[in-house]
């Protein structure tokens, strides 16, 4: 039986609820579905909040069922269990969307090689001094092995950096259209105010509009929907 009136203050147990209550399940049908004993989702809703892999599960079934909230839950702790923020250099990340890619693993194979290289980056930096010469030659070649990883992943990350700051400079672009819309300035003073970065033409349903009337449009049909709730 669901234990409904059970209470729990962190946040990703919260979401582990939501999320189950989302889809409709009782506790025994939210464990087969993500195939745990329901001992486990009780403990994830009521005393240790899932962590690793089950975050990882649970944001994809949390996605592919429109719980866009519970899914945002799931990916932080999940990064931030990883301890690989989606930042670099202080940079502010921007949304998925200004990016076009999304910074944690989508697939099983994605997850097990996130985990595979978190292995070899702590064996190779663990302080710990080893007990045996097996336990040196381990961390020796975790060193070795970690060299090779980054000289490959180095173009990767500058790639990375490049698009998280093309889309933090859109986000800021769009923040600042809206903004001078709010305080009634008019498209054209928007334009003129902003100088080139507003003149270039966005695609939208409506077809290729100037970034200005584009970001307009898109903040007025949201304000809609939200009103519409």
């Amino acid at each position: 039986m669901d234990n409904l009136s059970a209470k729990t203050t962190n946040p990703v147990s919260q979401a582990v609820r939501r999320l189950r209550l989302g889809l409709g399940d009782t506790q025994q049908q939210f464990a087969n579905r993500l195939g745990l004993a329901i001992s486990t989702v009780v403990r994830y809703e009521l005393s240790r909040p899932p962590s690793g892999k089950a975050l990882a599960q649970l944001d994809r079934v949390a996605m592919e069922h429109g719980l866009d909230e519970c899914a945002l839950i799931f990916r932080n702790a999940f990064r931030d269990e990883l301890a690989v923020p989606f930042q670099v250099g202080g940079v502010r990340p921007p949304s998925a969307d200004s990016v076009g890619f999304f910074a944690y693993p989508q697939t099983p194979e994605e997850e097990a090689m996130v985990f595979d290289v978190l292995s070899v980056m702590r064996k190779a930096r663990d302080t710990t001094p080893p007990s045996n010469s097996s336990l040196r030659d381990d961390r020796e070649q975790a060193k070795k092995e970690l060299k090779a990883l980054l000289k490959a992943t180095k173009r990767a990350r500058g790639d990375r950096i490049e698009s998280v700051e093309e889309g933090q400079l859109d986000e800021d672009l769009t923040a600042a259209i809206v903004r001078l819309h709010n305080l009634g300035m008019p498209p054209s003073e928007i334009t003129e105010r902003l100088k080139s970065s507003t003149h270039i033409r966005v695609w939208t349903d409506d077809g290729p509009l100037p970034k200005v009337e584009a970001v307009l449009a898109e903040y007025k049909k949201k304000a809609q929907g939200r009103k519409s709730e």
